[in-house]
């Protein structure tokens, strides 16, 4: 079901078995250490970004949505392509550089 937007997965409220907002806020931390060290893991990164979806929907679009410097500063992956496109197929339901791609 999608909404206005045409989103799929647009306030997620139900963490992933086994996660806590605890977890989640030491996976954010983990984020930002990473990407500090410049030497990613792209699969270690997308794990932690997937797991932590609903922390970063939450400081995007919740009660007092970050600025985008903020998001800079908290998210840092989310402004680097692979997360974002990653982020977005999550949020449409749909990989959005292939359909970008068949227009």
């Amino acid at each position: 079901m999608r909404d206005g937007y045409g989103c799929i997965d647009f306030l997620p409220v139900d963490l992933p078995d086994g996660e806590t907002e605890e977890s989640s806020q030491e996976k954010k931390i983990m984020l930002k250490s990473l990407y500090r060290n410049e030497n990613w893991n792209i699969a270690v990164v997308s794990q932690l970004m997937a797991s932590t979806y609903i922390a970063q929907w939450q400081d995007l679009v919740g009660v007092e949505p970050m600025s985008v410097t903020d998001v800079k500063t908290e998210w840092p992956f989310l402004l680097e392509a692979h997360w974002f496109v990653q982020h977005l197929t999550r949020l449409l339901g749909f990989n959005i550089m292939k359909r970008w791609m068949q227009v």
